[in-house]
């Protein structure tokens, strides 16, 4: 092959790598609060401004689709497919551990019961609410973690809806004696669809899980070692730190 052509090819290929490497990631968000929350028309949350503090940290680590949203089950989908380069916010299943890429976990979660504030039950352990499931099977979010987490536990589930709105109001309305989601998101939905007096959290952590930053094992190594990278540096110059304050994630 004449030495021009391979010049050619060369320059072609380390153009190409070059236009890969500064192409914005692809990623999308969801209404899970506080992770991602929709307010007033425009998406927020704790993993919203963890992509916008990498994308000021390193300028070539911008993102696509934060200001989107899709539902799990799509957001699974599009990781597994390549779809998506990156998502923030998800739990560990061993579904996802083997079609992901998990790059460094976020904050904690802490997995609660939300129910009605004249039912003065406090369920102290995963095992109890199994035995009070037969009678009042929990409600939970379709295709969550928590979902999965409690089947495991022998707990009998109403799973009908992936909405957290409709099971607030599920609850709020008896149909339902529990609704088991995370701490937080708890916490954010009696307070977005005003439910603080009519509900109230247990007082017991049944569970504790971590959060991380997920990529598709279609992602290029180098990208995912720039996005490990900036993660590890927002955890040593305080700004994870800072953010999980905000948020009220703190571990």
């Amino acid at each position: 092959m004449p030495q021009y052509c391979l010049r050619l090819i060369l320059f072609a290929t380390l153009l190409l790598s070059e236009m890969l490497a500064a192409a914005p990631l692809r990623t999308v968000a969801r209404d899970s609060p506080p992770i991602f929350q929709l307010r007033h028309g425009r998406v927020g949350g704790i993993c919203h401004d963890v992509l916008h503090a990498i994308s000021r940290l390193d300028p070539q680590l911008q993102f696509d689709g934060v200001d989107k949203l899709a539902s799990l089950p799509a957001v699974e989908r599009g990781l597994q497919s390549g779809y998506y380069d990156v998502i923030c916010g998800l739990a560990k299943t061993p579904q996802r551990e083997n079609d992901d890429r998990f790059l460094g976990a976020l904050f904690t979660i802490r997995h609660k019961l939300l129910q009605r504030a004249d039912d003065d039950i406090n369920v102290s352990s995963l095992a109890e609410l199994a035995q009070l499931s037969h009678r009042h099977p929990v409600i939970v979010r379709r295709g969550s973690v928590f979902a999965d987490l409690l089947r495991q536990q022998g707990v009998e589930i109403d799973d009908s809806s992936d909405d957290n709105e409709s099971n607030l109001r599920k609850l709020w309305l008896g149909r339902g004696r529990f609704f088991y989601s995370a701490e937080s998101i708890l916490q954010s939905l009696r307070k977005q669809y005003n439910y603080q007096r009519e509900t109230r959290l247990g007082s017991t952590v049944l569970y504790s899980q971590p959060v991380y930053m997920v990529s598709s094992r279609m992602l290029a190594p180098a990208r995912r070692q720039q996005l490990e990278q900036a993660l590890q540096t927002l955890r040593s110059n305080g700004t994870l730190a800072t953010l999980q304050r905000v948020y009220d994630l703190e571990d």
